[in-house]
């Protein structure tokens, strides 16, 4: 595995090398990946080292980068910075804009993973999995992050609960004795 986000600049959580053992997906032939809420873009920029190496994989990045007290700078300014330094420039479409103006306009079954980070608020991480289920590939991956906060928690078990038949559960990852992260596939 090569040095993660060599160069970086902004805050980095938990990277998508925690999901590597539990998706299936040969870098021989293109993804379509979506990340919704994206900050400075060091997720995105991990699993296009790990999983971007197809000329044709494109990376979609939607958020609106507003610029929030907790975190410092410029926020869209310096995710800029960090792509605009990457070798995956190429791949990445950037799409600032809340998730609610943009997922509506993408075809159905384009994307192989969607992974939802957005707005942590009530309501919002359920509204971005509806949206993503219809925009996500059969067999593809929706992933969870900050399952640790209740807002979260109780969208994403509504989630589960409207598609229940739909989806599968792959992995819960817990990190500190917290569930930290879901992963699903689309079934049907």
């Amino acid at each position: 595995m090569t040095q993660p986000l060599k160069n970086f600049k902004g805050q980095i959580w938990t990277l998508c090398d925690n999901w590597v053992p539990f998706i299936d997906f040969p870098t021989d032939r293109p993804i379509n990946y979506c990340e919704i809420g994206v900050l400075y873009g060091a997720n995105l920029l991990r699993f296009a080292e790990l999983f971007g190496s197809h000329p044709d994989t494109k990376l979609y990045a939607i958020d609106p980068w507003l610029n929030y007290p907790e975190y410092e700078g410029i926020i869209y300014d310096t995710f800029i910075e960090n792509i605009n330094n990457s070798v995956y420039l190429n791949k990445i479409i950037i799409k600032r804009d809340f998730s609610h103006n943009i997922m509506p306009k993408f075809d159905d079954n384009l994307f192989d993973i969607i992974y939802i980070d957005g707005n942590h608020e009530k309501g919002f991480i359920l509204k971005d999995a509806i949206m993503s289920y219809e925009k996500l590939k059969n067999e593809g991956y929706i992933i969870f992050d900050d399952l640790q906060i209740v807002s979260v928690q109780d969208d994403v078990h509504e989630f589960l609960k409207i598609y229940e038949d739909k989806v599968e559960i792959v992995k819960i990852l817990i990190f500190g004795g917290n569930p930290g992260q879901l992963i699903c596939r689309k079934i049907a």
